[in-house]
């Protein structure tokens, strides 16, 4: 999917959605996208899981794949909500992959104090369209956790607190639009981390009391565009650092 659009509109159909993997959604999702008011310039077909669905897998921990898939108001607040559970109950995720996939939310797309489980977790290619993206207070599992080329719309996004595990973290040729970015007292593991090629743009960008372990960490050609960036009292082990080419704005 193309990065560039200025707007997007979604039909649900009530049709079998085929992937190219042959996974069968009960609906289809009709995304149209806008470079300008009004002007359609591509249409992409996915498939379309209805939240209530989801959050039944995750009650009865069942694998979850939601790769090429739009996900409407996923919230795991409103998870939290609809079970009686405590505003800061950890909930264990069970497998979960989300490739392509495209998550919209007027309200945000909350991930924020789940556990995930150990293997990759894979959001490669997905498309946070609208709202806040928050993954604070998540506890990953051992194993890569993949968010390379993914495209932070809103561009508001809350890692604090979260504790990466095992294994590898990257943000490769991501991109994050203006807004708050928010990694205060992230714990990055002892993997590498990779930053490499990611936009930033313009926003507060927030690293105070991050923690990185021996792995390397790399910002290489990463662009912050404006706003304060902010490295206070981040912890870096003995790993190589690069920040080569990396730009700071204004």
């Amino acid at each position: 999917m193309n990065f560039h659009y200025s707007d997007f509109r979604v039909e649900i159909k009530n049709l079998k959605f085929t992937s190219d993997d042959g996974r069968v959604f009960p609906k289809t999702a009709i995304l149209s996208f806008m470079d300008e008011p009004g002007k359609v310039s591509m249409v992409e077909l996915m498939g379309h899981l209805p939240t209530e669905d989801i959050y039944e897998k995750i009650e009865h921990s069942k694998p979850i794949n939601l790769d090429y898939c739009f996900v409407h108001n996923f919230s795991m607040s409103l998870y939290r909500d609809q079970h009686n559970l405590d505003k800061k109950s950890v909930v264990n995720m069970p497998e979960f992959s989300a490739r392509y996939a495209f998550f919209d939310s007027k309200f945000g797309v909350d991930f924020s104090f789940t556990k995930f489980r150990d293997g990759e977790l894979n959001f490669e290619h997905t498309h946070f369209a609208r709202g806040l993206v928050s993954f604070n207070s998540t506890v990953f599992g051992a194993g890569n956790k993949n968010f390379s080329n993914v495209l932070f719309r809103d561009g508001n996004l809350d890692f604090a607190n979260s504790i990466f595990g095992k294994g590898d973290v990257l943000f490769k040729n991501s991109v994050v639009h203006d807004g708050k970015k928010d990694f205060q007292y992230a714990d990055f593991g002892e993997g590498a981390v990779y930053f490499n090629n990611t936009e930033f743009h313009s926003g507060e960008t927030s690293f105070i009391n991050s923690h990185f372990g021996d792995g390397p960490v790399s910002f290489k050609i990463a662009r912050f565009t404006g706003g304060k960036v902010d490295f206070h009292f981040a912890k870096f082990g003995k790993g190589d650092k690069s920040f080569e080419r990396t730009e700071f704005g204004e």
